[in-house]
């Protein structure tokens, strides 16, 4: 019987040990679904504010190609003047 109630207490602490591991294999495996959730909404946010920034430098860049092709299209129009009253 003490043979029996030690191996039973073994046993016990074992299924103990087992229970804890899994235990602390859920939190990580928990802990590892929020990481992944939060670095996923960063990278969401981080996209966005890449469209963002690319929409705004592209619109600026257009604004300036504009400006630069009206003085152009300006000095095209004086020179010819200029050209043509010599």
């Amino acid at each position: 019987m003490e043979q029996k109630d030690a191996f039973q207490k073994i046993l016990d602490s074992k299924n103990g040990l087992i229970s804890l591991f899994k235990e602390d294999l859920r939190k990580k495996d928990d802990d590892y679904r929020r990481i992944l959730k939060e670095e996923n909404e960063d990278i969401d946010d981080i996209i966005y504010k890449m469209r963002q920034q690319f929409y705004k430098l592209r619109d600026m860049n257009l604004n300036e190609l504009n400006e630069i092709e009206h003085k152009f299209d300006q000095d095209v129009g004086i020179m010819n003047f200029l050209c043509n009253n010599i």
